[in-house]
């Protein structure tokens, strides 16, 4: 096979993540939460920190914010000193998105890596045409890259870029020794590099989730708006028709035997179970889900935005 061309739905192809802009832009898409004042851009989060940058430290004036104090600058100069800070105007929007072993899978219309290559460029256009900051952590097994964020159409490029990049590096070069905690490595990641106030959107098919992965997200939920983009392939959710079906890895080969009932049951039950466990931690978190399939492409997703922003809408007019 020539490593210069893409496989259509196997591979990330940039041209289609550049197409993604044009479809944003012709739907209009919502942003999910309205800003209530004119600072901060157009949009913003429920913000649940600061949310301000730091701009200098000054001799303390009447009215200034007490905690906001500077105690090592007051204690050197035996004079009060305060911290002042300035209103972040744009959110930064960060992605999470999983290109790991898992996600290199898919029966229907493309792999769930490149449903999630094609969903972070959705919502990327669509924060960058809300006035929102792009960036991200790309991440599998073997590795994962930092694409700082950025305002403009130059986040979602960098994010594109490193997306594409990350994949076909990824499939020339098999990594001998995988890290299974890869996944709470890369929210660790997030949680360094996200502020109070930002938007944080992890794509991934969640396979790889641990216990201390969701402590870890629980954190991040006090600071941070979240959604999680479920990315799944029809396969996974009902077995094949009827029949015997040789199975692999990579590594190990099996018989999937259809025509057995309980088979059949074990198999359904699964992949419930796992999509239940993400549902629920989200509605008692209040974090928006959107099952994303490879069946469909981003205009599916897309309605699903538009429903959840319209219900978001509704919650805070009752």
């Amino acid at each position: 096979m020539n490593p210069g061309v893409l496989r259509q739905g196997i591979d990330i192809d940039p041209q289609n993540l550049l197409q993604i802009r044009f479809m944003v832009r012709a739907l209009q898409f919502p942003p999910l939460h309205r800003v209530s004042s004119n600072m901060g851009g157009r949009y913003t989060s429920n913000i649940r920190g600061r949310g301000i940058d730091f701009d200098e430290v000054r001799r303390y004036q009447p009215g200034d914010d007490i905690r906001n104090m500077d105690w090592r600058v007051t204690a050197r100069t035996d004079k009060p000193h305060t911290r002042i800070y300035k209103e972040e105007k744009e959110r930064p929007v960060i992605m999470a998105v999983d290109l790991g072993k898992t996600m290199q899978f898919g029966t229907k219309r493309a792999f769930k890596s490149v449903t999630a290559a094609e969903t972070a460029a959705l919502l990327g256009w669509a924060a960058s045409n809300n006035q929102e900051r792009v960036g991200g952590v790309i991440f599998s097994e073997s590795n994962h890259i930092e694409s700082r964020p950025a305002s403009g159409s130059r986040g979602v490029l960098r994010l594109i870029n490193t997306m594409t990049r990350f994949n076909a590096e990824q499939k020339k070069t098999e990594s001998k020794k995988a890290d299974n905690d890869y996944f709470y490595k890369a929210i660790l990641r997030m949680k360094s590099i996200a502020r109070p106030g930002s938007m944080i959107i992890i794509i991934s098919d969640f396979q790889q989730t641990t216990e201390k992965c969701w402590t870890l997200i629980d954190n991040l939920s006090q600071h941070c708006d979240l959604i999680f983009i479920n990315i799944f392939d029809k396969l996974e959710t009902t077995p094949p028709v009827s029949g015997r079906y040789g199975i692999t890895d990579g590594k190990n080969r099996t018989i999937l035997d259809t025509t057995d009932r309980k088979t059949v049951l074990s198999y359904e039950t699964l992949y419930r179970l796992h999509k239940n466990r993400i549902d629920e931690y989200c509605k008692k978190r209040g974090i928006t889900t959107i099952q994303a399939s490879t069946e469909f492409g981003c205009k599916d997703i897309l309605n699903q935005l538009v429903s959840s922003n319209r219900r978001y809408r509704q919650r805070k007019r009752a």
